[in-house]
This record gives C-alpha cells, sequence and structure tokens, in this order.
C-alpha cells in the first residue's frame, strides 16, 4: 500500500528526501542532507513543500516544491509561487503515475498556502507529463551557449516581461551561500555578475546578475573576467557579442531543459514566449 502526503518541509524529512535522490541519481553534486536542509528549510520566502509517497515507512517517491517571488506583468507586485523540482522515484516503482499524482498534490498544498503559479525546469523526458498531463505550459527551451571573449551584457532599453524572478536583499544573501558555497562574483560597470563552475573543462557559467547597488551584501569571493565563458536561461535582454558565442545544439546537451508554467490563481495568465527571464540563479542547474 502507497500512500501519498504533501507537506512543508521539516528538519525530519530531510535525511528520507536525501537517501531517495542519492539512490536514484547517485552521481549527482549536492544533494546531500546538508544542501537540502539549506534548500529546503532555510529559504526566507519560507519552506519548500515536499510531497511524498511511502511503502509502510519506506519514502519511494517525491516531488519538491521551492519558494520563489516573480513579477508576472511589467509593474504588477512581485506573486509567490514554486519552483518545482527534485522528482525522484525509485526504480521499482516507476510507470505507476507516481510522478502526476505527487506534482498535483504539491501544486494543491501550495495553492493552499498562497501560491499563484509554478515553475519548473524539466528534461525531455518529463515535458509530456508536465504538459500533457498536468496542464503546465511549455515556455521555451532553455539557451545554452558556450563563448570565447566577453560574457552576455544586457542591454538597457525598456522590455514588457511577463514572467520576471524578483531577488530580494534576504532571498539573495540565503542563494548565494549554499554549503561549500560554489560561487564567485565581479563588477561590471552597474551590475554585479554571479558566477559558478559548470564543471566542464574548468569553464565558469554566468548565473545571472544584480544591481551593483547591492554590493553591501556579503557576496563571494570576486572572480576575473574569464576568457571562456557558459550561460543558460531565458532572456530577451542578453546580447551575446562575443566574438565566437555559439548555441549548444539540442543534440549535443545531456538533455535539453524545458522552461514550463501553470497558473495556480485566478486571474494568473501564462507569459508570452519571448517575454520571459529566467536564469540559472533562479534554480540549481549549478
Amino acid at each position: 500500500m502507497i500512500a501519498l502526503q504533501a507537506a512543508d518541509a521539516g528538519p525530519e524529512s530531510i535525511g528520507a528526501s536525501a537517501a531517495l535522490l542519492a539512490d536514484v541519481f547517485p552521481h549527482a553534486p549536492r544533494l546531500d542532507a546538508a544542501w537540502l536542509a539549506w534548500s529546503h528549510l532555510e529559504n526566507p520566502l519560507g519552506p519548500s513543500v515536499l510531497a511524498g509517497a511511502r511503502e509502510d515507512t519506506r519514502l519511494v517517491a517525491q516531488v519538491a516544491g521551492r519558494l520563489l517571488c516573480a513579477r508576472l506583468a511589467a509593474d504588477a507586485a512581485p506573486a509567490r509561487g514554486i519552483l518545482v523540482h527534485h522528482a525522484a522515484t525509485s526504480a521499482a516503482f516507476r510507470r505507476r503515475g507516481l510522478l502526476v499524482r505527487l506534482v498535483e498534490a504539491a501544486l494543491a498544498h501550495a495553492h493552499g498556502s498562497g501560491a499563484a503559479f509554478a515553475v519548473a525546469v524539466v528534461n525531455q523526458n518529463s515535458v509530456d507529463a508536465f504538459v500533457r498531463k498536468l496542464g503546465f505550459a511549455a515556455l521555451g527551451t532553455l539557451d545554452v551557449r558556450v563563448a570565447l571573449g566577453p560574457p552576455p551584457a544586457r542591454d538597457a532599453r525598456a522590455i514588457a516581461l511577463d514572467f520576471e524572478p524578483v531577488h530580494d536583499a534576504a532571498w539573495l544573501a540565503w542563494r548565494l551561500a549554499p554549503p561549500g558555497s560554489p560561487y564567485r562574483t565581479r563588477l561590471r560597470g552597474d551590475a554585479i555578475e554571479v558566477w559558478g563552475d559548470s564543471g566542464i573543462l574548468g569553464i565558469p557559467v554566468l548565473l545571472g546578475e544584480e544591481p551593483a547597488a547591492r554590493r553591501g551584501l556579503a557576496w563571494p569571493a570576486p572572480i576575473t573576467r574569464p576568457l571562456a565563458h557558459a550561460w543558460a536561461g531565458l532572456d530577451p535582454l542578453r546580447r551575446h557579442r562575443a566574438l565566437l558565442s555559439l548555441p549548444v545544439p539540442l543534440a549535443l546537451r545531456p538533455s535539453p531543459l524545458h522552461l514550463v508554467f501553470r497558473p495556480l490563481a485566478v486571474g494568473v495568465r501564462t507569459p508570452r514566449a519571448g517575454a520571459i527571464r529566467f536564469e540559472a540563479l533562479d534554480f540549481d542547474a549549478w
């Protein structure tokens, strides 16, 4: 008999979640108990939603939903939502529809707690379940680039965005200080860039940028301007002007990543393709 439950994450849920993720993703970095406690319990917006399936007392499948804030129109106040991630099912329990049931349970719990929307970054194997079975809208395949030369700058021109994550000082202080602190920063003009390690030949990846006016935060150690860099996300204002800036072909990616979106509150509209800003700082690619 398999029992499903969705609830706010608590210290007692971290060990079982870490054990399941280690079993399903044995080579994945940063999914140990310390990382999960940081991700699910220390977010200043509140604890994550954890929806789990148990056989007796053993956790055999789960989905997590981490809280985030985003503007859903150019002049709108930030709305609360969840980032659906850390989905995992033990091998013996796959093909039973647990993913769909757990996501629905997580969304119902989040909506009951005031979440207005849900987003997820899903791979090619999962996008059909999210779109066809769960009613998410596919917003686009994340652009992934590797380049020689200066990193992509943002145009100063104004553009009306339908989806833009909002990072306040408390959220940034938390996001930039996970266990191991793998990030670096670089001041460029009126922006502070946040950098991580792509894991490919030592090439750093640009995760995002924040206004330099926030330099009073405890920013990670600085990085010099890299000769080569990677970038992943969706941003209509990014201009890739490096001497050699190449999108990584879909066929060469381990799995293309797709951003999907589902309204949870009445009146929330699905963002238009091309009017979305979402970068690696907003999820856990690195």
